[in-house]
């Protein structure tokens, strides 16, 4: 197969499992645009867009189930510990969105002392705080950044963005069949 089928294959696979699960473009245009960053190697903006897609996905169905009123729990500025409670409270398996270890997920999202890691890295990434992705030089002791840094980040989003589709359609089908 040419070099530029092959590419082409590569950006359908990618993107197409989110616009058919999610099927609304309000929301799936954040986990194509993720997709496509993270196959052209823009970690930063792949982080993003898959944050930016998991929240906007919840708010989104949220809102649909209160008949497109925006309840109070969603009239906070982020995503967030209460809002991922809200999110499972409505039905949704959010524990999807616990990172690779986080064992401790549901148990975060009952409280406010301590954020789950998606909260915490959505915090830090969408603010400009990357300091815990800088890579240390051995040899000079030079502290640098550099997007590629993101990539074991960006690499989790991208798998929990993928299981979040296929959570948002079982929802989805769900609930219509209610």
């Amino acid at each position: 197969m040419p070099q530029d089928h092959l590419k082409a294959w590569r950006t359908i696979a990618a993107t197409h499992n989110f616009a058919r699960k999610i099927d609304g473009a309000e929301t799936h245009w954040y986990f194509i645009e993720g997709a496509l960053a993270f196959q052209e190697k823009l970690y930063i903006a792949a982080s993003l867009c898959f944050i930016n897609g998991i929240e906007a996905s919840i708010r989104t169905l949220l809102m649909y189930l209160n008949e497109n009123q925006i309840p109070e729990q969603l009239s906070g500025r982020t995503l967030s510990n209460p809002l991922l409670l809200s999110a499972k409270k409505a039905g949704m398996n959010v524990e999807i969105l616990a990172f690779p270890g986080e064992s401790d997920f549901l148990k975060k999202i009952e409280t406010k002392d301590q954020n789950v890691e998606l909260v915490r890295s959505r915090h830090n990434i969408c603010h400009g705080n990357l300091f815990e992705y800088f890579q240390k030089n051995t040899a000079t002791e030079e502290v640098l950044f550099t997007p590629e840094c993101m990539i074991h980040i960006s690499t989790i989003l991208k798998n929990i963005s993928e299981n979040w589709a296929k959570e948002i359609f079982r929802f989805k089908e769900e609930y219509q069949q209610a």
